[in-house]
C-alpha cells in the first residue's frame, strides 16, 4: 500500500470512529431523570391546613409550626340578668409559639370587670389573672384521617369584689381533646372539643 492510500485509509477509519461516537452520543439514556421525593407525612402537619377560625367557637386540632409566633386578643362580654343588672367585660392577651414538632405553647393574661346588682346586693368586681395552654398534637389528618389534638390549661385568676374585704382566688386546670376531620377536602370540615375542667377557689374552697 502507497502512503497516500494508507494516509487516506487512516483518515477513513478515523470519520467512522468520530461518526459512530456522535450517534452514541445523540441516544436517550437508558437513566431517567431522578424522581422527585415523596412528601413526608405526619401527625404535625397536613396538606389542607385548616384556619383558625374555621369553626366560630369550636376549635381545630391544628398546631403551631415549629418556631412560629402569633398573638390574639380576645374580648368575651355578658349582659343582662334576671334579677337586677349585670355587664361583664373580659380580655385575654395570648401569644402562641411552636416549641417543637407536634407542640405548642401559649401563655395569656387575664382581665376582667363586672358591673351588677342583683336583689340590692352589688356585684361589681375586677379580676386579673394569667395562665398557659399547652397543646400537643396526637393523630394527624392525612396519617389517620382525623386530627386530634390534647390540651392542658392551667391558670389562676383573683377576682376582687368592691364593698368586701376578702378577695378570691380561683385555680382551674382545663384538660381538652380537639378533634376534627376533612368531609369535603379543601372545601367542608367537622370539629368536636370536649374539656374537663378542675377548679378551686379559696379562701374557703
Amino acid at each position: 500500500m502507497s502512503p497516500n492510500s494508507a494516509s487516506l485509509a487512516a483518515f477513513a477509519l478515523a470519520g467512522a470512529l468520530a461518526a459512530t461516537a456522535a450517534s452514541a452520543a445523540d441516544l436517550p439514556s437508558r437513566k431517567g431523570a431522578p424522581s422527585a421525593p415523596a412528601p413526608t407525612i405526619s401527625a404535625c402537619s397536613e396538606t389542607d391546613s385548616i384556619p383558625t377560625d374555621a369553626f366560630g367557637f369550636t376549635t381545630g386540632s391544628e398546631v403551631a409550626s415549629v418556631g412560629s409566633f402569633g398573638p390574639s386578643l380576645t374580648y368575651a362580654g355578658g349582659y343582662g340578668t334576671r334579677i337586677g343588672r349585670l355587664n361583664s367585660h373580659g380580655l385575654q392577651l395570648q401569644g402562641s409559639y411552636g416549641l417543637f414538632p407536634c407542640a405548642e405553647i401559649g401563655p395569656y393574661l387575664l382581665g376582667g370587670v363586672t358591673n351588677g346588682r342583683a336583689l340590692g346586693v352589688s356585684t361589681d368586681a375586677t379580676s386579673y389573672g394569667a395562665g398557659v395552654e399547652m397543646k400537643y398534637r396526637l393523630l394527624g389528618r392525612d396519617m389517620h384521617g382525623i386530627g386530634l389534638t390534647l390540651v392542658i390549661d392551667p391558670s389562676v385568676n383573683r377576682t376582687n369584689p368592691d364593698g368586701i374585704a376578702t378577695n378570691f382566688t380561683t385555680y382551674n386546670t382545663g384538660i381538652r381533646l380537639y378533634a376534627d376531620k376533612a368531609l369535603v377536602p379543601g372545601k367542608l370540615y367537622a370539629a368536636f372539643n370536649a374539656s374537663q375542667d378542675m377548679t378551686w377557689t379559696g379562701p374557703s374552697p
